[in-house]
């Protein structure tokens, strides 16, 4: 019954969970493997998944494997980029776990998730930083109660205020006089 319970429980989560020899080969793979590679798993059994790992991981992940498979027990964590059955590539996060001496499982433990999203929204905010902070022109943000939350090189040249200065401050501080109270009203709405 716990065995049942076990089975279901790998083969039902969304997370890839696989188990692998002292050489990075695949013994086993949760279903999921297909969600989020493309692989079934029959065909992901057999292949080495540090063959898989893109070429700019590669040296980074198969130092950190054959580390972790030197110390009983030990766990690591990485990001890296593995190849689909598509050929494309996708970010996983892994977790990683030595369990070579335990007689139940015999094998390193890889527990790995999709992040594939959340690397592209990194990428896309790091772009948008670095293209606001490099910006000539004054670029502020504020909260809907119109307190400033970014000010770039931009803003302090056309307003005067260094950045340091006027985050956190009322946007009223680079209002005009005679147009405070329209920008009062924006806020209001």
């Amino acid at each position: 019954e716990t065995e049942r319970r076990f089975r279901a429980m790998i083969e039902k989560t969304s997370d890839c969970i696989a188990l692998l020899d002292v050489n990075g080969q695949v013994l086993y793979s949760s279903p999921s493997i297909g969600r989020v590679l493309g692989y079934s798993p029959e065909e992901f059994a057999g292949q080495n998944l540090l063959s898989l790992v893109h070429p700019d991981d590669a040296q980074r992940i198969s130092e950190t494997f054959f580390n972790l498979i030197k110390i009983r027990n030990a766990t690591l964590t990485s990001e890296f980029r593995c190849r689909t059955s598509a050929g494309t590539w996708k970010w996983l996060d892994g977790i990683t776990t030595n369990l070579l001496e335990e007689p139940a499982v015999q094998a390193v433990v890889a527990n790995y998730r999709d992040i594939s999203d959340r690397k592209r929204a990194e990428e896309t905010r790091g772009l948008m930083v670095s293209i606001v902070e490099s910006s000539h022109d004054a670029i502020v943000s504020k909260t809907l109660d119109g307190t400033i939350l970014t000010w770039n090189a931009g803003a302090e040249r056309t307003y005067g205020y260094p950045a340091q200065e006027a985050i956190g401050q009322g946007i009223s501080i680079i209002v005009p006089e005679d147009r405070l109270e329209e920008s009062e009203s924006v806020m209001d709405k």
